[in-house]
């Protein structure tokens, strides 16, 4: 789940890096918190077609804050696990994401 406002080019990034958890991704959920300019259409000009799948956004009109943002993405999530990011967060390897996916499945 990532909260943006205003800033397409580093959601971007911030999704690109998502790519290789593959299909281990059930879904990169963007909560657009009011952009004056809505980021949606500049950012699936920029998705490859399996990222494109991914991706849904909310868009809240007018601003309502990234507390807001985050709590609406934990309730609208289509997965049990959400992984908070911000716009400008970049994972540069996948090592810690999988390790916490296998601890958290094998855990009672």
């Amino acid at each position: 789940m990532i909260s943006t406002r205003c800033r397409p080019a580093s959601l971007a990034r911030c999704i690109a890096s998502l790519e290789p958890l593959g299909e281990n991704l059930t879904e990169a959920l963007v909560v657009d918190d009011g952009s004056p300019e809505p980021i949606e259409e500049t950012l699936r000009r920029t998705l490859t077609p399996f990222m494109g799948s991914k991706v849904r956004v909310i868009r809240f009109d007018p601003q309502r804050g990234m507390a807001a943002a985050r709590s609406v993405g934990v309730r609208e999530a289509r997965s049990p696990w959400v992984l908070h990011l911000d716009d400008d967060t970049v994972l540069l390897t996948m090592a810690a994401v999988t390790e916490a996916m296998r601890t958290i499945a094998t855990d009672p």
